[in-house]
């Protein structure tokens, strides 16, 4: 689990890694599908890239923290 943290502050907290906007699509997906999407769209824009077991334990670690999508 904290590496999970870890990776997920690192895409937050990069300076100039993205911007606003895409950090607030992020907050605004309305699915896991969306979710999933919108990681990958910002982790392009931090160049970091995740495997799939990253990715699936980064969207699970969001949704049980913030979404709570069924």
């Amino acid at each position: 689990m904290k590496g999970i943290l870890g990776v997920s502050r690192l895409i937050l907290l990069m300076p100039g890694a993205g911007d606003s906007a895409d950090g607030k699509r992020l907050r605004d997906a309305k699915s896991l599908d969306a979710l999933k999407k919108r990681l990958g769209d910002c982790s392009h824009l931090a160049n970091k890239e995740f495997s799939a077991i990253e990715t699936q334990n980064i969207v699970k670690y969001l949704n049980d923290q913030f979404y709570q999508f069924h």
